[in-house]
């Protein structure tokens, strides 16, 4: 691409009459690098935020000077009174962090401080591109890291996000490293298929349509090589077309259109064809359709997944910062939420963290030994105790509905056992035995009634299926790949689908829950329908 700029020649003309001309020279499209050594040229017309990369990319270009990125260095001068520190000044211009000019060198701003390096540019990421501008090929085409290492000590040196995402005012990677996004499943990368477009960062990228170009995009995927939800699956570094730069909304309720329902929600409901429980159900439990439903149940959504009360649904909970303090009074340290919890326990510090501690209804809980600020700043509850309170009185209703279904007394998540071949009621797999020592309605099912209510191959979703899916949906500890939130994403209808879940059963089979269980269905019932009245559901 040419620039092409105007120079006005003046010509007198006979009859005192004056007549302008203009002729156009060609400039080139970009300027000599301020760094020469490293050859990063940064701006090409700083007061309109044109990039010299942007003369050609031009996709980029349009949507960039929207993004946070783009306002890097106004923002830190707004937050130091003009006057910005050294330290802070490397990671809001164009220099040698963040793309593979060692750490060691000083470059762009670092080595020659000019405005035209200001803000977090092409080059921040891709790194100098002098030569390529010089004479464009495929062999000199700068790509950034899509990978970024879970080892902290790695990643704040690495030419990825992590090299000024990080410390104490915005840990983004060290947070990131110890969450869920960090892992990667192996066996999922080993299951291969549609496993991929949730479990591997370049998969999921491609599942999404993202054709942009990067470093790893050719390498092959394997168990050794996978990606963990890096930075650029969620965040687009180029626009900010979402709030946070997402690639997706969060504040969408359409599950085909929200960033986290993309991936979490997957396997919602029983299916007539296959005993596999549910998978990744976290959106439609919030949204308020997951589950089995017996006649009687209809979706409810209430508070967490509704919009108008909680805009930012899953994230609303999930991420939240929370200035730590010293005992003085001063900053320590930003948590930025990438530990993805809605309730991190604390450490002595009052410092958020993964590792894990006693919850509310458990014994030893201590108050305020978790932050639950993401539930105050939700807008569902009015303190951190009351978020507390209304835990611990969910796991209590869930948790006894659930075992008045089944109760898995020795934890190993298996309900009962089936052999091969057929029987009288079920073509393959037939059932053979419940897991010795657990209990509930469930397991009080006849080897007759059970051979047939628990067939996974005869294409009907009984009610015995239908319950202990709900109870793998949404029990404590009763799957691996079930809700996970102890009810709390949806507390209504989780008590509604086990609550009547158990009658259902007691109705089909004959079998009877303890009296206490059903008083406790009784007062459930009641409060969905109180919930319902008001607006005639």
């Amino acid at each position: 691409m040419r620039a092409w700029l105007p120079a006005v020649v003046a010509t007198l003309a006979l009859g005192a009459c004056t007549e302008n001309k203009i002729t156009y020279t060609s400039r080139p499209p970009f300027n000599p690098p301020p760094d020469a050594v490293n050859g990063f040229l940064g701006y090409y017309q700083k007061a309109k935020q044109q990039t010299v990369c942007g003369n050609c990319h031009t996709s980029q270009q349009s949507t960039w000077p929207g993004t946070k990125h783009a306002a890097a260095w106004a923002t830190l001068e707004g937050a130091t009174a003009g006057n910005p520190p050294g330290s802070c000044r490397g990671c809001h211009s164009v220099t040698q962090r963040g793309n593979l000019v060692p750490d060691s060198i000083k470059a762009g701003y670092d080595a020659v401080p000019d405005s035209n390096y200001w803000d977090v540019q092409c080059e921040s990421c891709h790194g100098p591109g002098y030569n390529h501008v010089l004479s464009p090929s495929k062999a000199n085409v700068l790509l950034a890291y899509l990978n970024v290492p879970t080892d902290t000590t790695v990643a704040v040196t690495s030419p990825t996000c992590a090299a000024c995402h990080n410390d104490t005012h915005h840990p983004f990677v060290e947070e990131w490293s110890q969450s869920g996004h960090a892992t990667v499943v192996t066996q999922a990368i080993s299951n291969g298929g549609s496993c991929w477009s949730c479990h591997e960062a370049r998969s999921v990228l491609k599942a999404w349509g993202v054709n942009t170009n990067y470093v790893e995009a050719g390498d092959p995927i394997n168990t050794s090589t996978a990606m963990p939800m890096v930075c650029g699956v969620c965040h687009d570094p180029h626009s900010a077309g979402n709030a946070g730069q997402l690639r997706w909304a969060i504040d969408n309720p359409d599950p085909a259109q929200n960033l986290c329902m993309k991936c979490h929600l997957r396997s919602v409901v029983p299916s007539a064809s296959s005993n596999r429980g549910p998978h990744a159900p976290q959106g439609g439990v919030l949204l308020g359709y997951a589950g089995w439903w017996p006649d009687v149940v209809d979706t409810i959504t209430v508070t967490h997944g509704n919009v108008a009360v909680n805009p930012r649904l899953c994230a609303g909970c999930h991420v939240n910062a929370v200035t730590v303090t010293d005992t003085a009074g001063n900053f320590s340290f930003q948590s930025v939420g990438h530990l993805f919890k809605p309730d991190p326990c604390v450490d002595a510090s009052g410092k958020p963290t993964a590792a894990d501690c006693p919850r509310p209804g458990d014994a030893g809980y201590a108050s305020g030994s978790r932050y639950f600020t993401g539930c105050q700043a939700a807008g569902c509850h009015n303190s951190p105790t009351q978020a507390e309170q209304a835990m611990a009185s969910q796991r209590a209703i869930v948790g006894a509905l659930a075992d008045a279904l089944w109760k898995d007394s020795n934890g190993n998540q298996v309900l009962y056992t089936t052999g091969s071949g057929a029987s009288a009621h079920c073509p393959s797999s037939p059932f053979t035995a419940f897991d010795p020592g657990d209990t509930g309605l469930l397991t009080e099912l006849s080897a007759a009634q059970a051979d047939s209510a628990l067939c996974a191959s005869d294409g009907v979703v009984s009610v015995a299926e239908g319950a202990y899916f709900n109870v793998q949906l949404v029990g404590e500890n009763r799957y691996a790949n079930g809700d996970g939130s102890f009810g709390v994403h949806n507390p209504l209808l989780t008590q509604q689908l086990l609550a009547t879940s158990v009658t259902a059963v007691q109705n089909r089979y004959g079998v009877l829950a303890p009296p206490a269980v059903r008083d406790l269905v009784n007062q459930v019932l009641r409060k969905v329908e109180a919930v319902r009245a008001p607006s005639g559901r």
